[in-house]
């Protein structure tokens, strides 16, 4: 099949499902017009990039708009494409839409209809700014209407998109999922000794509450009970004001020796970081099904999350750990917990934990169901 992928080229986990259906399918990648940032697609010859969408979407500007509609349904007749998939519905699920594309299938992965759709609106504080996250929110309502397949990231994205489209038996739950045979072959899954190491592996943006971890951290530390502790923070796709905003706090605190910000690691390098670690700490204010959450139960490591409404499935009560609210002392508190229970008690949790991801939340497994959704496209055209 020829299949045409509209996303950003800086996204990992498109990446990682582009990566794995171009060994079978010939590939593009419909993306915006110098993009800032790493392409990840670089060195793929099985991929061709075309970047000619605007760089941001021109939801008034009538003419860039037009144009860039006019771009993409020439690619898209040159390449002779059967299927348009666009990942992240805001905006890229607009493009295939707009260009009236048959057989468009759309996949969300959380904060896009859990954040943006609706939220947005509600936090928008002139009207002008209300009538364009209106205006948004009924283009990605009616975006997804227009597709033919719907795949989302969570139980949680599925509820929602219910709420926007007429037909739910096109909503397909196809988590990002983990390549588990390869972070297997390099995470061991062991139990360090020595000092306690706690580990944030999500983005450096507000959205994730980092500063929040580190204010917990730095309560703990306080507190003494755990001599030698230390904490790995991972910062990547950075908000740069945001972490100068975290790295100010690990100061005011004193604890730039006790506090390491590394860069995102390569696979390997990932899954020797795991190893190191005690327990693994998130504070987003919404999520999915994190593939970093996925990747610390399959390391078999204690992960304490927010009180949200995770899917069940893969970070059920039996798998995982919750912080009450979102203070620093809660989260304390939490992780004080963690780090008292004793080896048997851990594994109460994180074998179940491993064994969910194993069965949820295995790429090649999900993946399997998106080849089956492309070939039932196929064989279902719609005019």
């Amino acid at each position: 099949m020829n299949i045409a992928y509209f996303t950003d080229i800086r996204s990992i986990h498109g990446h990682s499902w582009i990566s794995h259906f171009a060994s079978a399918h010939r590939t593009i990648l419909i993306c915006e017009k110098d993009p800032a940032g790493k392409n990840l697609y670089e060195n793929d010859s099985r991929i061709t990039v075309y970047p000619v969408l605007p760089k941001t979407y021109p939801l008034r500007n009538f003419a860039e708009r037009n144009a860039a509609v006019r771009e993409v349904k020439k690619i898209l007749r040159d390449c002779k494409t059967d299927i348009a998939h666009s990942m992240y519905a805001l905006p890229y699920a607009f493009w295939p839409w707009h260009a009236r594309f048959p057989r468009h299938i759309a996949t969300t992965r959380g904060s896009d209809v859990l954040v943006h759709f609706r939220n947005n609106r509600e936090k928008a504080k002139t009207w002008k700014e209300k009538l364009i996250h209106a205006a948004l929110d009924r283009r990605m309502i009616r975006s997804l209407d227009a597709a033919q397949c719907i795949t989302c990231t969570s139980t949680q994205q599925e509820q929602v998109i219910r709420t926007m489209v007429r037909n739910h038996a096109k909503i397909h739950l196809v988590r990002t999922g983990v390549d588990t045979r390869n972070f297997l072959a390099h995470c061991k899954g062991t139990q360090p000794a020595g000092p306690p190491v706690l580990l944030s592996n999500r983005a450096m943006t507000p959205l994730y509450n980092i500063h929040l971890l580190v204010e917990a951290f730095a309560l703990l530390k306080k507190s003494g009970r755990f001599p030698g502790m230390r904490m790995i923070v991972l910062n990547y796709q950075s908000d740069p004001a945001y972490f100068e905003r975290v790295k100010k706090t690990v100061a005011d605190e004193k604890l730039e020796n006790e506090i390491e910000f590394r860069e995102k690691q390569n696979p390997q390098e990932l899954a020797a970081l795991y190893d190191q670690c005690h327990a693994v700490l998130m504070a987003p204010e919404q999520d999915g099904s994190p593939v970093s959450g996925v990747e610390t139960l399959l390391a078999r490591k204690p992960l304490l999350l927010p009180p949200l409404d995770y899917d069940k499935q893969v970070f059920g009560p039996g798998a995982v750990w919750h912080f009450r609210d979102y203070s620093a002392a809660s989260i304390a508190e939490s992780i004080s917990e963690i780090l008292a229970k004793d080896k048997n008690e851990l594994e109460q949790k994180t074998k179940p934990g491993f064994d969910a991801a194993m069965l949820h939340a295995d790429r090649d497994s999900q993946l399997a169901k998106v080849e089956e959704l492309y070939r039932h496209m196929m064989k279902n055209p719609r005019a």
